[in-house]
């Protein structure tokens, strides 16, 4: 315990500032600039921060719209229209944000939307591109759950009121998630006295008086940015990644992700103190590869988590300045007065739903302290793969590896890794707290260092492998942020201590499986003309092929093989003078499984009188 030369002299902070507040309402920093249609309805929360930042609202849900907006309570009333106007956009690779979606509302909506675009696709009113072609697989890899509902690949496990999340946004192989923001207020509060470690005071507390439009707009700015975002495809690069890789022997390897897309799953929610919040992001990015040979699932997982510290706005900024604690900070004091708020510790602990997953390449996998950063790493190979690449019909086979690298900054924090047989855990703490101390006839205090007042950012990347994969994986991540604020007493001896809010929060995400059956193919022309057929080859390469493979995840899936043929047609009839130059005529090209006697489907192409 510290006193001062007098004990009978009373201790008061020297300087008592006005709290600096947040931002009572949305500052609205940031504009999508997306056309985007949004279906009528009384928006709350998120959803409505995020339209006060559509800068162009369309109309007419026509072509020129590139983003939809809807909300649970629209999907009762939706048209058959309505949903094929939104089966287009998806397959054109446009953004679908989904406001305060429940079990019910998701559901219809899913298992509608899967409905009609599949009787679109096989009337041939649906044509994916390549984004378009990862959300039609995602949405058609949804299955029912033990209730027989179709849900989401993200759900907040912290579910009391029925609502699954604020907004989920997805487009392509990408998806952005806020949590349920009007839920996961509860904390578990820890409060300490430093003169007497045996006196302490746990409970559990309500973030209240909270600035609601501003944080709602911090979060909606992260959608509006995640709209807007650039696509990062690039098809040459891939199609060519793509040859050599279907040309490698076993002792070549192609780098995975410059021919497939990973899964990439983004959510964010708050960590709470008090009034106080930081908001927190964490990013997944999945590769899936199937190895033949042992029948094995690959799941590649890199995991980024982002803290926002900097919006606790931690003070006072002069050491010799003292918030009042109110009653947030009263559990042993009248009058206490706080420097707070600040960041102490960040945790992570991922889980698969199957029991004997195998683990492997965790990183890092070693305790880190006295460094002011570390590397994570991936480096892995197989030599015989089925993976899902980029196009509808190329889920291919070959040597696949990964080799990645990523560097984080870690100052004054300590990092703890653990093992829990498949279970990788992180944890990252402060190795110094601010404290108070007597100064001149003055108390003053410590100030948290830099990363645990600012912003900072982690990462982790492991792999998981399931021998005889046969159905749809998912793992599940337990997150634990604790936030903190240093008390004094302004009694006549100075008392401090601690309290910390600790924020938990756990969410589950399904993995999109890899192709796991072959299907051999072949395809045949009539009438039969050797050299027309070869030069066609030349003419529309990867498209026209003799015999070829398809990979997919169900043995007798005919996504793949009907996405194939429609690419070929489409082909075909863009290039009509290609095939009058060869001096073609009618011709009909008939396609069926190598094992099989009975043919698939049939194509008659008929030029243009």
């Amino acid at each position: 315990m510290m006193s001062c030369s007098n004990d009978d002299e009373v201790v008061v902070p020297n300087e008592v500032p006005e709290e600096v507040d947040t931002p009572p309402i949305d500052s609205l920093k940031v504009k999508t600039l997306q056309p985007t249609y949004v279906f009528p309805y009384d928006y709350t929360h998120t959803g409505a921060a995020l339209i006060r930042r559509v800068s162009i609202r369309a109309t007419a849900f026509d072509a020129t719209v590139a983003t939809v907006m809807l909300h649970d309570g629209c999907v009762p009333s939706l048209s058959r229209l309505d949903y094929q106007n939104i089966a287009t956009l998806v397959a054109r690779g446009g953004n679908v944000v989904y406001c305060g979606a429940t079990r019910s509302g998701v559901d219809a909506f899913l298992r509608n939307l899967k409905t009609i675009g599949l009787e679109m696709f096989g009337q041939d009113e649906l044509h994916p591109n390549e984004a378009g072609y990862h959300a039609c697989r995602n949405i058609l890899n949804i299955k029912e759950d033990a209730s027989g509902k179709y849900l989401p690949s993200f759900i907040d496990n912290d579910d009391t009121n029925g609502v699954l999340c604020d907004i989920i946004a997805f487009r392509g192989n990408k998806k952005f998630v806020v949590a349920d923001l009007e839920e996961n207020r509860e904390v578990q509060t820890l409060a300490t006295d430093s003169s007497d470690s045996s006196n302490g005071y746990t409970g559990t507390e309500e973030a209240s008086d909270l600035p609601l439009d501003y944080m709602y707009g911090l979060h909606a700015d992260k959608v509006a940015e995640w709209l807007d975002s650039p696509s990062d495809d690039n098809e040459h690069e891939r199609q060519e990644a793509m040859r050599l890789f279907m040309a490698a022997t076993n002792e070549q390897e192609t780098d995975i992700d410059k021919f497939a897309k990973a899964q990439e799953e983004q959510y964010s929610f708050n960590a709470y103190a008090g009034w106080k919040f930081a908001p927190v992001t964490v990013t997944y990015y999945v590769w899936a590869a199937y190895d033949d040979k042992n029948a094995a699932d690959y799941y590649l997982v890199h995991q980024e988590i982002s803290l926002e510290s900097s919006k606790l706005k931690c003070g006072p900024w002069k050491e010799t300045g003292w918030y009042d604690g109110g009653e947030t900070f009263a559990e042993f004091s009248k009058k206490p007065a706080v420097y707070w708020a600040y960041m102490t510790k960040v945790g992570t602990q991922v889980s698969f739903s199957k029991e004997d997953v195998e683990l492997s390449n965790a990183s890092p996998a070693n305790n880190i302290s006295g460094q002011t950063s570390y590397k994570e790493g991936m480096e892995w190979s197989l030599n015989t793969s089925f993976v899902a690449s980029a196009k509808p019909h190329a889920s291919i086979s070959g040597g696949v590896k990964i080799s990645k690298e990523w560097t984080h900054d870690i100052p004054d924090l300590l990092l703890t890794y653990q093992r829990n047989k498949n279970k990788p855990k992180w944890e990252y703490t402060a190795s110094d707290l601010p404290k108070a101390k007597e100064k001149k006839n003055r108390i003053v205090h410590d100030f948290a260092k830099e990363i645990l007042r600012n912003d900072c950012q982690v990462g982790h990347s492991w792999i998981w492998k399931i021998s005889n994969a046969d159905t749809t994986y998912s793992f599940t991540t337990d997150m634990q942020v604790d936030l903190q604020g240093l008390w004094i007493d302004n009694g006549k001896k100075l008392k401090q201590g601690y309290k910390t809010f600790t924020n938990k929060n756990k969410t589950t995400i399904t993995l999109l499986p890899p192709p796991r059956y072959q299907q051999e193919w072949i395809m045949r022309m009539t009438p039969n003309n050797k050299a027309a057929f070869e030069s066609l080859e030349k003419t529309f390469q990867n498209y026209w092929v003799e015999n070829f493979s398809l990979y997919t995840v169900e043995q007798n899936d005919r996504n793949a093989i009907d996405n194939w043929i429609k690419d070929l047609k489409e082909v075909i009839e863009k290039n009509p003078q290609s095939i009058k130059n060869l001096g073609l005529g009618e011709f009909t090209l008939t396609w069926k499984l190598l094992k099989e006697t009975a043919d698939y489907k049939s194509y008659t192409y008929k030029p243009s009188k």
